[in-house]
């Protein structure tokens, strides 16, 4: 057998339950003890109680639904919705109750005992009521009852018609109090007819607090409950100003409090709390993400380290017995060549040639390779040297298609001296390549940008289509595939790779015939940097 604290032991909280079943019997009590010793006030001592506890009532109740009204944005529940402007309704309900009741002031023309007990019940069937119907509509779901203004003008129409209806027919109702007497079969059938449908309400809702295990729910059940006491109250009293009218209103105040505290929960306090969990686990997620991106950067780290090393040893390995088959294939062209044999010249030839090719294809490998590895400090190089070494590495190749260099002014900068000796020869190598009809024109040139210098290699070679950009610097890509101009596909791969070694960037511009310009970047040394001297 389950007990009653394990079948609630999966509600959020049972500290309150525990609460509430205590005050629930402190009511019973009080409506016992006022069987028992009848108490009937003074109207001077009566109604300055009364009016503050309807100003409590209201107060409450206006408070209930602006704490579900203005989260209306956020919080699509329509359930919670509809109870939350209910109260709208019964705050205005509520206020013309007060103004009408006996012995109070004329604000809206005499006051009476039969009018103010008619509003008194409008309140009362209104709230359980739609609270009844609240019960059966989903938490989601419900479209039209999740759009605020529907429901607020549904609920503004209906009090404005019910209260106008029972002022202008309250002299030709039956009446349900009669002074000194106290209260009419009518008023006690119609009490027991609300008390029916908050049961009703009660029931569904602990349904829902057991479904959901919703705190807030529990709230409003206990509510619903204290509601009901409220209702059995106000059938025992024999003047509007005896103990059982008092008691009624204070276990009305407490009802509605109950209720408020359940809309906050589900107003403020639910949203915040999700919202919470919410960011919890997107940090957890982003946690974890960072985790997994870390260690698939450590695979990654440690398969291209593999892939290099591989590289480098495979391309060193093979430059060895490639040159040793290059010296053979030279003496066997040597020795075809004096047995006149033009064939066999030709095809040794073709050998040769593309053993070089190989040759060349290896050495930018093993260079492009040796970038990753060589992890020297980065120590003040002189750009201007840096370049006139590259061209007295490509002297021959200048001098032979007529090339004019013009070298600019070039700071001194933290760098890699070898590789950026290899950086500029292969651009003035590519450029070279790639050059037109007229004579070669390469110029080179610096300017400081921010925190980093910006370094270009113009030309007026053949130029190429922008829509290729992004292929120019990917290993073995080569735009031009003739074979008419000789080339590896690696020089420029190892220029982007130099460049990014220091931090760097590396892009171009080019119009087909027109020429094209290589630019490269270059952080600016933190204690300033000099310009080279000109040694053109």
């Amino acid at each position: 057998m389950v007990s009653w604290k394990g079948r609630l032991g999966q509600i959020e909280n049972l500290a309150p339950i525990e609460a509430v079943i205590a005050s629930l019997a402190v009511f019973a009590g009080a409506l016992i003890y006022a069987r028992a010793n009848p108490v009937v006030f003074s109207p001077e001592e009566y109604l300055p109680i009364h009016t503050l506890l309807e100003i409590v009532t209201i107060s409450i109740s206006a408070s209930v639904f602006f704490v579900r009204w203005f989260p209306s944005r956020f919080t699509r529940n329509p359930q919670s919705l509809v109870i939350g402007v209910l109260f709208f309704s019964l705050t205005a309900i509520y206020v013309v109750h007060t103004l009408t009741y006996s012995g109070m002031p004329d604000f809206l023309g005499p006051t009476s005992t039969a009018l103010p007990t008619y509003y008194w019940i409008l309140a009362r069937f209104t709230f359980a009521f739609f609270l009844v119907v609240a019960s059966f509509i989903p938490r989601e779901g419900a479209p039209k009852l999740a759009r605020p203004s529907a429901v607020f003008s549904l609920f503004a129409v209906y009090t404005i018609a019910s209260v106008a209806i029972v002022a202008e027919y309250v002299s030709d109702l039956p009446r349900l109090v009669i002074p000194g007497q106290g209260v009419t079969d009518l008023k006690i059938g119609l009490e027991y007819v609300i008390i029916v449908l908050l049961v009703i309400a009660s029931f569904r809702f602990w349904q829902w607090a057991r479904r959901t295990k919703r705190m807030s729910y529990v709230y409003l059940t206990v509510g619903l409950v204290v509601a009901v006491f409220e209702e059995l109250a106000f059938t025992l009293y024999s003047s509007v100003y005896d103990s059982f009218n008092l008691l009624g209103h204070l276990f009305g105040v407490t009802s509605f409090l109950f209720v408020f505290l359940a809309l906050f929960r589900t107003s403020i306090i639910a949203p915040y709390e999700s919202l919470e969990r919410a960011t919890e686990e997107l940090r957890k997620s982003r946690d974890e993400l960072e985790l997994r991106v870390q260690e698939r950067t450590t695979q990654l780290s440690k398969s291209n380290a593999e892939l290099e090393h591989f590289a480098y040893v495979a391309s060193h390995d093979l430059k060895s017995p490639l040159t040793t088959i290059s010296g053979y294939l030279q003496l066997l062209k040597e020795e075809s060549a004096v047995g006149k044999d033009p064939q066999a010249t030709k095809f040794i030839t073709t050998a040769l040639n593309n053993s070089r090719r190989m040759q060349e294809m290896i050495d930018g490998l093993l260079a492009r390779s040796r970038i990753s590895k060589e992890e020297a400090p980065l120590t003040p190089v002189d750009m201007n040297s840096a370049v006139y070494q590259a061209r007295s590495n490509l002297e021959a190749a200048i001098a032979d298609t007529g090339t004019v260099l013009t070298i600019g002014q070039l700071p001194e900068l933290p760098a890699d001296e070898s590789q950026m000796i290899q950086l500029f020869q292969n651009l003035i190598d590519n450029a070279i390549k790639y050059r037109g009809k007229a004579k070669p024109r390469i110029d080179i040139n610096a300017r400081k940008e921010n925190s980093e210098w910006i370094f270009s290699v113009r030309d007026n070679g053949i130029g190429f289509d922008m829509k290729d950009a992004d292929r120019l610097f990917k290993m073995y890509e080569r735009l031009d595939t003739s074979n008419e101009r000789p080339g590896t596909g690696i020089g420029l791969s190892t220029c982007k790779r130099i460049v990014e070694f220091h931090k760097g960037r590396i892009w171009t511009e080019s119009t087909p015939n027109k020429g094209s310009t290589f630019y490269f970047s270059i952080p600016s040394s933190e204690k300033g940097e000099s310009i080279g001297s000109d040694k053109a």
